[in-house]
This record gives structure tokens, C-alpha cells and sequence, in this order.
């Protein structure tokens, strides 16, 4: 898995799809040598679909979109209901499907990514900040669906998602500012939508707590 994970950081740094290639390759050569039931298959079954997920985001080949979906369904075939490698690849099944309906347009794609980001949410208890990624995948998801749509109701509770998850986080933490911009970025939306102007404040507002936040170097 390290090896896998050294030649994701090369792609990642040189954008060089064989990089990824090679990641993928590394884990899918390990699952065959690795009997179902055995400690380590189902994290290599999770790394294994991100891998093909990624690989389909840079590529647009059905391929590659194909195996990361079977990969992570053989996950939630056969990891504990409930436990972290369900819910790891239950997020994960979201994300590939989500970047299905980035390529493809196909709306029941992005239907499908966000009943997977629901049952990710679902599987996490109180307001966790490993809780806080599938929230803010989730709210991102019904944005793109109010976009897609016009439903306002999937608006509305993208702005209450965002809100979830930036409340998992202490003031000062450098995971903050990007959450404080994404909720700053949907009330925007809304305000956008409807000539709100408390809306307007409140996006203003936010991004101004976003920008004391961050380090002065920082990229964003």
C-alpha cells in the first residue's frame, strides 16, 4: 500500500497519468494475492476503487469508472455494516458516482451520489469532525442538484449541511476556513436566487471569518 500511495503523491506532483497507473496496478496486483475475508482486503478494496475513481476523473474512461463502482460494492459486500470501511467506501461510492455526473451530465448519476453521501452521513454519530467530510460532500452534491434542477429544497438543505460541518470544527482549525467558504459560497447562491439580502450578509460575513482564518501564505 505504500508503494501505492507513493506513486499516487508522484501524480499528484507531476500529473503523469502512468503515476496513477502504477498506484492502481500496485493494489490491484496485492487483492489478487489477498483471499476474500483476509484482515487487509477491505482497505485494499477502498484504495483500490479511489485509485479507479481517480483514474476515471483525469481519463473519462467508463473503464476506469466501471471498476472503481465494483470495487467498492465488493466493499460494502463485505466489510461490517456499520463499521469504517463501510462507511469509507460508501463515501467513496458517492464520490466516484459524483464525478460520473461531472463527465457525463447524467442526472441519475448525481442522484445516485447523493443516496450514497446520505448513508455516509448515517453512518457517523454526533457532530465528529471525520463526520464534517461526508456532510460537506453531501451539501456540495444537493448543490449541484439545485443547479442542475432549480430545487430549492436541495438549496436550503445544502446551507443546513455546510452549517453541520462547520460546526464540527473549533475556532482556529486549519480545516475551518475551506468550510467557512463553502457555506459562504451556498448562501451566495441563495441570495442569488432570491434577493436576499440578509442571505448576502450572512455570505459576506463568512467569508470574512474565512479569510482571518487562514495563514498568510496560504493558497486559497
Amino acid at each position: 500500500m505504500l508503494a501505492s500511495h507513493l506513486f499516487e503523491q508522484r501524480y499528484q506532483t507531476r500529473g503523469d497519468p502512468e503515476e496513477l497507473r502504477h498506484a492502481t496496478d500496485v493494489l490491484e496486483d496485492r487483492l489478487a494475492r489477498t483471499p476474500p475475508g483476509a484482515p487487509q482486503r477491505d482497505s485494499l478494496l477502498n484504495l483500490a476503487g479511489a485509485r479507479w475513481r481517480e483514474r476515471y476523473t483525469a481519463s473519462a474512461d467508463p473503464v476506469h469508472f466501471t471498476k472503481a463502482v465494483s470495487r467498492l460494492e465488493e466493499v460494502l459486500q463485505e466489510a461490517e455494516s456499520g463499521g469504517a470501511f463501510h462507511r469509507t467506501a460508501t463515501g467513496n461510492l458517492g464520490t466516484a458516482y459524483r464525478a460520473h455526473y461531472n463527465i457525463t451530465g447524467d442526472l441519475a448519476c448525481l442522484a445516485a451520489a447523493v443516496a450514497a453521501y446520505e448513508r455516509a452521513v448515517a453512518g457517523w454519530d454526533g457532530a465528529t469532525q471525520d463526520r464534517a467530510i461526508p456532510l460537506s460532500n453531501l451539501a456540495n452534491a444537493l448543490r449541484a442538484s439545485y443547479e442542475a434542477t432549480g430545487n430549492r429544497d436541495h438549496l436550503d438543505r445544502s446551507i443546513d449541511l455546510h452549517e453541520q460541518a462547520v460546526a464540527t470544527y473549533p475556532a482556529g482549525h486549519p480545516g475551518l476556513p475551506q468550510r467557512l467558504i463553502n457555506l459562504a459560497s451556498a448562501y451566495g447562491a441563495r441570495s442569488s436566487a432570491t434577493d436576499g439580502r440578509a442571505d448576502l450578509d450572512r455570505s459576506a460575513e463568512l467569508l470574512l471569518q474565512a479569510l482571518d482564518g487562514m495563514p498568510a501564505d496560504s493558497p486559497m
